[in-house]
């Protein structure tokens, strides 16, 4: 079966990570967003918390911004 072409560089792409709190809970206790565009990266990480934790709503509106600085929004 033949390759998919690789992604060019300006694709955006994304990587979710969770974390857990201990191996007996199925309930994460933060996550990560990676995003790369151009060869730059932008990662956060969120807790599970209301609004994302203390950084959420400053962590959402940096993303936001990034992704407007690429021309992506």
């Amino acid at each position: 079966m033949p390759k998919p072409p690789p992604l060019t560089k300006s694709s955006l792409t994304y990587l979710a990570r969770v974390t857990y709190p201990n191996t007996g809970t199925n309930t994460p206790g933060s996550w990560t967003i990676e995003l790369k565009l151009n060869g730059e990266v932008m990662t956060r990480t969120f807790d599970n918390a209301p609004y994302g934790g203390a950084n959420g709503t400053a962590y959402r509106q940096q993303i936001v911004s990034w992704l407007i600085s690429k021309a992506c929004v």
